[in-house]
This record gives C-alpha cells, structure tokens and sequence, in this order.
C-alpha cells in the first residue's frame, strides 16, 4: 500500500513539474502590441525590439497599445521616428496598457506614434 501511494505522489509531483511555466514566468523580451483604436480595438500588430520604425502601415495610426516590458528595461513611445517631438511615455520594468493615446502627460498623442524605442536601465 505504501509502494502504491508513493508512486501516485511522485506522478503527482512529475505532472506539476512538467507543466508549461510561461504564465508564470517574467517576459524575456520587451514588446509593444499597437491598436488602430482606443481601448484596444481594430487592427493590431506586435513590435519587439530596441528601437524600431512602426512602418509606413503603422506610422501615426495608433490609439492604444499594451506593453509587457523585460526587467531592467524601459519603453518609449515616439512621436518621430528619429528624435524630436513628444515622447508618449516611458514605461519601466513592468507591462501595462495605455487604453487612449488622446491624452498621455496633457498631450493628445493619438494618431501620432512613429516609433518605440528600448533602453536597458
């Protein structure tokens, strides 16, 4: 009877440790999904990476975005995308969403995003 509950427990203890652990498990890299519309509505489009260009079928089209960000890392939303004109955030170390770009720090950014940009800290 011991030998019988013994083997239970261990394919117990094999079965939740196999299970997948990405749920559970920090971003290995920072992301950035864009909407066309506020409140995450409309087309959508995933960006990754350390600086890049949202393409001439993104350029000043999005209205909200949800964001998970590497520790150590931070996000920033551009409104050009070499340098100059406002920034529509920085964000650190953690994921977030901004549901409506019409106001980020008192400015109306919606329509405007050419670019993020990720810096390690």
């Amino acid at each position: 009877m011991k030998k019988a509950i013994v083997s239970v427990l261990s394919l117990t203890l094999l079965a939740a440790f196999s299970l997948p652990t990405a749920s559970f498990a920090a971003p290995t890299k920072t992301c950035v999904t864009l909407y066309e519309h506020i409140n995450f509505k409309g087309k959508h489009k995933t960006f990754c990476g350390t600086h890049k260009y949202v393409g001439n079928d993104w350029n000043d089209k999005a209205s909200s975005a949800k964001f998970t960000i590497k520790s150590g890392e931070a996000l920033s939303l551009l409104e050009h995308r070499i340098s100059g004109g406002h920034n529509g955030g920085l964000y650190k170390n953690k994921s977030g969403q901004v549901a409506n770009f019409k106001n980020i720090n008192g400015y109306n950014f919606n329509d405007k995003l050419s670019a993020i940009r990720v810096e390690k800290l």
